[in-house]
């Protein structure tokens, strides 16, 4: 597993082999990365980085150059964030603009200006477009790549989208919305309101599992990861309180990773229900959180900005049906982290909350199986 440090300025790996992490090394990218996308094909991963480049580093094992950085792509004055890899072409949110990088050469092809700030890129395999989310413009943008232009637009009803990941086999993305979660038929760009949890920021999908993680990382409210199903249905969620703005998907030990101020967290989905497996992942956590600790892990994405936004939606930016669903998700995240807290501290326990655990300087992270 790969992770976005920004402290270090690289890109922490991670073995997951086992079900108890271990940290193997930095990789110096030379600067605070952002966005991570994993080319297993050609044995690259490319970190995109706050000072306007996106670099390349080999994952080959058997290469003279395994886990240093190879190459580095200018993307001009803005910042390199979240990027997708597919299509033999990596994708990269920058400002307005989506640039398209050739993964054979590593030279910039193309870039697409959709005239609002992006966020999210995703390569949709099974049409081979790539679909990137504006809050700004309360859209996701469909961009043919190969004609490096958008070529429809799906207005999205008060979501203002940030986090989207995509099932090619159905056509079908699951949106973090600023106080929702919604599900979008890629086909033609009709969504429906999806409950479960109070908004999120990252969200991933895995082929495997046929599973979508949503992190929703909140200061004020319960932290969760939902785990919904290959055609965007609730099935559950954990409540971490971690405040980690990305999840990742183990196919291999069936577990799914996030964050927290001391390391990495782990649970099972199917028995994720808070004061039993959290209890469990709690006392384990010591196994391996000292070096997290030493390394000052933290992975956290956006969580200044991203609070403010929900706020502003919370407040009457996102449509009514929007803010309702917002309210009934955030009530009942509330209860879970009640029954979290006297699960693991004991009823009538006063949990307070650590103020240093409000800033991160953490990037995205990226799941290697």
């Amino acid at each position: 597993m790969y992770v976005a440090d920004r402290t270090r300025t690289g890109v922490d790996v991670i073995d997951i082999s086992k079900t108890s992490p271990r940290f193997l090394q930095t990789v110096n990218v030379g600067g605070p990365p952002n966005g991570l996308a994993l080319a297993r094909d050609s044995n690259r991963l490319y970190a995109g980085l706050a000072y306007g480049s996106v670099v390349a580093i080999d994952t080959d094992p058997a290469s003279k150059t395994f886990m240093t950085v190879t190459d580095r792509v200018s993307v001009g004055n803005k910042s390199a964030d979240l990027m997708d890899y597919g299509g033999k072409r990596v994708f990269v949110g920058s400002g307005s603009n989506v640039v398209i990088i050739d993964a054979a050469t590593n030279k910039v092809v193309s870039q697409v200006d959709v005239k609002a700030p992006v966020e999210q890129p995703r390569y949709n395999s099974a049409d081979g477009m790539v679909y990137v989310t504006s809050p700004d413009a309360d859209t996701i943008f469909q961009i043919n790549p190969d004609l490096a232009k958008v070529t429809n637009t799906f207005k999205m009803g008060g979501c203002k989208p940030a986090g989207l990941a995509i099932n090619p086999a159905r056509q079908l993305g699951l949106v973090a919305c600023s106080v929702s979660v919604s599900a979008v038929d890629l086909r033609d760009g009709s969504y429906r309101l999806v409950s479960g949890i109070p908004a999120g920021d990252i969200v991933s999908y895995s082929s495997a599992a046929d599973r979508f993680l949503v992190a929703s990382a909140n200061a004020k409210a319960p932290s969760v990861v939902g785990v919904f199903s290959g055609d965007a249905k609730f099935i559950t969620s954990a409540v971490t309180d971690a405040r980690g703005h990305a999840a990742v998907f183990d196919t291999t030990n069936q577990l799914v990773y996030t964050t927290s101020a001391a390391g990495i967290l782990s649970f099972t989905p199917p028995t994720c229900a808070p004061g039993v497996d959290w209890k469990r992942t709690m006392a384990t956590l010591g196994i391996y959180a000292t070096p997290f600790v030493l390394l000052a892990l933290v992975m956290i994405f956006y969580s200044a900005r991203r609070d403010r936004s929900r706020a502003k939606a919370a407040n009457g930016s996102a449509g009514p049906q929007r803010r309702r669903q917002y309210e009934d998700d955030l009530a009942v995240q509330r209860e879970r982290m009640r029954s979290l807290e006297d699960s693991i501290l004991g009823a009538e326990t006063v949990v307070t909350e650590d103020p240093q655990a409000k800033h991160d300087p953490w990037g995205g992270f990226f799941n290697s199986t």
